[in-house]
C-alpha cells in the first residue's frame, strides 16, 4: 500500500513551506555541491557519527522523511572505495550527522577516520547550515510547549524536513500522547513509525501505530464512501483514510523487515475491511464529480488483495469493476494478469 508514504510526504512538503514562508527569505539559485564528504569521527554500537568537512552545508532529506544514502570507504590512489554494504544518515545535527547500516546484506566494519561520501543529487539537494539553525515561529514554539498537539506536530513536521529526526520523535510523540484529534494522532504516529523504522526500531514503530490505530477507529455510520473520500486541504484525507493508513503501515513493517507474513496478512485484512465497506455504501453515480476518486478506491482494493495478500480471485472483481466504468489503471493490471473486461 502507497498511501501511507505519500501522506507522510505531504505532510512534510507542507511544513517545509511553511518554515520557508514564515522565515521571510528570498528563494536561493545556488543548489550547493555535488556531494558532502567528512570523516567517522565515533561509533557507538551501529550509530556512526561523521564530522562533516562543508561549514556551510548540510544534507537534507527527500521529502518523505527517509534515510539519506552515505558511502564509506577511503580513498586509495586518489579512487575513492566504498565498504561493502549500504549506510543511511538517521540524523541530521549543525555540524555532523549520524549513519547506521540498513540492508540485509553483509556490511563492511566502520572505522574512526574512514571518509564519508553524501551525493546530494535530486532530491537530496544539501541545505545551508544557516537554514538548518533558523528557528521555527515563536508562537508555535510557545504554543507547542503549551500543549497543544498540532502545534507540536508542526514542530516535528518542521524538524523531521531538516533531517533533525530527534527532535521530530519527541514532538511526535508528544503530539501523540496529547492528540484528541484523530489527524494529529494519526499523523504523529506515521510520522514517528517513518522515522523508527529508518533505525530499524520496529518494535516501537509498531506500538506507535497500534496505539493510533486504537484511538482513529471509525465510527458504523462512517463506513461509507462519503466518510472515507471526505477531506479538505489541510488534511490531505479524511480520518477513515488516514486509520486505512495506519493499518496498512503495520501491515507493511510485518510483512518487509519483519518478515511475517501470517501478521502482515491479518492487518492487510483488518484495511481491505474498512475500505469494501467504503467501496458497497454511498457508490457516487457515473456523473458524479467524486466517481474517478471511487475508482481509485476500487483499484486500490484490487491492489491491495492481488500484491500484498497474494488473492487473486478476490482482487479481479474489484479491478473488474473499475475497468468496465473506464479505469486505465484498472484495465492495466488485468492485461498483466491475462484477463479481460
Amino acid at each position: 500500500m502507497t498511501n501511507t508514504r505519500s501522506r507522510v510526504s505531504v505532510c512534510v512538503a507542507i511544513a517545509a513551506t511553511f518554515l520557508f514562508i514564515a522565515g521571510g527569505t528570498a528563494a536561493r539559485t545556488e543548489q550547493g555541491p555535488e556531494e558532502l564528504r567528512g570523516q567517522v569521527s565515533s561509533i557507538a554500537g551501529d550509530k556512526i557519527t561523521i564530522k562533516l568537512s562543508q561549514a556551510e552545508w548540510l544534507p537534507k532529506p527527500a521529502i518523505g522523511g527517509e534515510g539519506i544514502d552515505v558511502k564509506l570507504g577511503q580513498e586509495i590512489s586518489g579512487i575513492f572505495v566504498p565498504l561493502m554494504g549500504m549506510f543511511a544518515i538517521v540524523q541530521v545535527n549543525a555540524d555532523s550527522c549520524v549513519a547506521q547500516p540498513v540492508g540485509a546484506e553483509a556490511h563492511g566494519e566502520a572505522a574512526v577516520g574512514m571518509l564519508a561520501v553524501i551525493a546530494t543529487a535530486y532530491p537530496h539537494r544539501p541545505q545551508r547550515v544557516a537554514d538548518y539553525r533558523s528557528p521555527p515561529n515563536p508562537a508555535i514554539v510557545q504554543a507547542a510547549e503549551a500543549g497543544m498537539p498540532d502545534m507540536q506536530n508542526s514542530l516535528a513536521m518542521t524538524a523531521a524536513s531538516k533531517g533533525d529526526y530527534d527532535g521530530a520523535l519527541n514532538w511526535w510523540e508528544r503530539a501523540q500522547a496529547g492528540a484528541t484529534d484523530r489527524f494529529v494522532a494519526a499523523a504523529a504516529a506515521l510520522g514517528r513509525a517513518r522515522i523508527l523504522e529508518t533505525r530499524h526500531q520496529y518494535d516501537a514503530a509498531l506500538a506507535a501505530l497500534q496505539d493510533a490505530v486504537t484511538r482513529t477507529a471509525p465510527r458504523a455510520d462512517e463506513l461509507t464512501f462519503a466518510s472515507y473520500s471526505q477531506s479538505d486541504y489541510t488534511r490531505t484525507g479524511s480520518a477513515v483514510e488516514w486509520h486505512v493508513d495506519l493499518l496498512g503501515e503495520i501491515a507493511s513493517v510485518y510483512r518487509g523487515p519483519l518478515r511475517n507474513t501470517d501478521e502482515a496478512r491479518r492487518w492487510y485484512a483488518a484495511a481491505a475491511e474498512i475500505m469494501e465497506a467504503a467501496a458497497t455504501r454511498g457508490v457516487p453515480n457515473a456523473g458524479d464529480p467524486s466517481h474517478e476518486w471511487y475508482l481509485d478506491l476500487l483499484v486500490d482494493l484490487g491492489e491491495l488483495h492481488l500484491r500484498y495478500m497474494e488473492d487473486e480471485e478476490t482482487a479481479v472483481p474489484w479491478l473488474l469493476a473499475a475497468a468496465r466504468a473506464g479505469s486505465e489503471r484498472a484495465q492495466s493490471m488485468l492485461r498483466e494478469l491475462g484477463r479481460s473486461w
